[in-house]
């Protein structure tokens, strides 16, 4: 859908995560939106860096993963 590849749908669920970001969290291991849901900020700051993502928008994606699975 939309040029997203099959294997990275599940992660675009999570707002603010589109075909970049996705792949570089699906390249480090972290698959899908529950495994999004369960990573560490730190983590998730390492994986994404270079992306020009603020702190405050990586503490909103990782609420709006767990959110998805609450």
């Amino acid at each position: 859908a939309n040029g997203i590849p099959v294997h990275l749908v599940d992660l675009c669920r999570v707002p603010n995560i589109g075909k970049t970001r996705a792949t570089r969290l699906f390249d480090f291991g972290i698959k899908t939106a529950d495994d999004l849901a369960e990573a560490k900020f730190a983590v998730v700051k390492k994986v994404l860096a270079g992306t020009k993502i603020k702190d405050d928008a990586i503490e909103q994606i990782l609420q709006d993963a767990r959110r998805l699975f609450s």
